[in-house]
């Protein structure tokens, strides 16, 4: 649930390979959502999920998109741009009043992860974004394992920023929807798509893909 009983997001769905296309993926997935009015999830590539969430009453809305780069693409920081630590109870207290979510039981999971970081970016002086991030466990680098932007803020500048505090000069990945404005400009800089996965929802203004870059498991 998210915030609200009505409004649940699903973070996965598997069926053992042996027992596909039998209908027990649409009886699972009308079981978790039983109840909800408005639904949410992101897809895989697999056509099966995609029509069965479609099925379901969820529409594809956008992309979203497995980003990954090491540190040159990002570029240098502007003046003006700067990065703190921030604990679990201020990234929550911004990301709340940003987005109107509280992600405390989020961000408290994110900070007990491998070399997990959490930090504010500021720019010009102004809070525009909190995120945090962590050691990939899969492969070398560092993952942003979720990014909330201010109303207002550069989203493309913030972005970079927010891209470079959490590499800390290494490689860094993060799941960016595809219409995030800073998608066009991260892809000019050389930063390259990994995969995709597809946001679907009963309604697109169930999630502002400008404001976030978002867990793919927690949203």
């Amino acid at each position: 649930e998210v915030g609200d009983p009505r409004r649940r997001f699903l973070t996965d769905l598997y069926v053992a390979p042996g027992v596909q296309s039998k209908g027990l993926g649409r009886q699972v997935l009308a079981a978790v959502l039983d109840g909800a009015t408005e639904r949410m999830t992101f897809s895989s590539s697999d056509p099966r999920a995609l029509a069965s969430y479609i099925r379901d009453g969820m529409r594809p809305w956008w992309p979203l998109l497995y980003l990954e780069t090491d540190a040159g693409p990002l570029g240098g920081a502007s003046p003006g741009d700067e990065a703190r630590p921030a604990d679990v109870a201020e990234t929550t207290r911004l990301s709340r009043d940003w987005t109107g979510i509280d992600r405390t039981a989020d961000f408290a999971f994110y900070a007990s992860l491998p070399d997990a970081a959490g930090f504010v970016i500021s720019l010009d002086g102004e809070d525009a974004a909190v995120g945090w991030a962590r050691r990939e466990l899969a492969e070398p680098g560092r993952w942003l394992d979720h990014a909330s932007f201010a109303p207002g803020a550069d989203p493309v500048r913030a972005a970079f920023t927010i891209l470079r505090a959490a590499g800390a000069g290494d490689r860094i990945g993060a799941a960016v929807p595809g219409p995030h404005p800073a998608v066009a400009r991260l892809l000019d800089a050389g930063v390259r798509i990994g995969d995709t996965d597809t946001f679907c929802a009963t309604d697109r203004d169930l999630l502002d893909p400008t404001t976030i870059f978002p867990s793919p498991g927690m949203l």
